[in-house]
C-alpha cells in the first residue's frame, strides 16, 4: 500500500487529480482553504471513498460534510 500526503487543500486536490487513489482522508482544518470547500471541489472528479477525519467536534460540521458527499465523518 502507498500513501502520499498533502498538506494543504489546494496540493491534495493537485495530486487527487494526477494520480488513481482508492481513497481520500480529508481533515477539515486546512491551512488554505476550509476542508468542507475541498470536499466539494473533489467530489467534482473523484467518486471513491472521502473518509473525514478532522478535531472538530460539532454534529453540525459532521453532517455538512455528510452532505456534501463524504462517506464516513469521524
Amino acid at each position: 500500500m502507498k500513501v502520499t500526503s498533502a498538506f494543504d487543500g489546494a496540493t491534495g486536490l493537485a495530486l487527487a487529480k494526477e494520480q488513481k487513489f482508492d481513497l481520500v482522508l480529508l481533515d477539515l482544518g486546512l491551512p488554505d482553504m476550509d476542508g468542507r470547500q475541498a470536499l466539494e471541489k473533489a467530489r467534482a472528479f473523484f467518486s471513491g471513498p472521502i473518509l473525514i477525519l478532522s478535531a472538530r467536534d460539532r454534529e453540525v460540521e459532521k453532517i455538512d460534510a455528510l452532505d456534501l458527499g463524504a462517506d464516513e465523518a469521524v
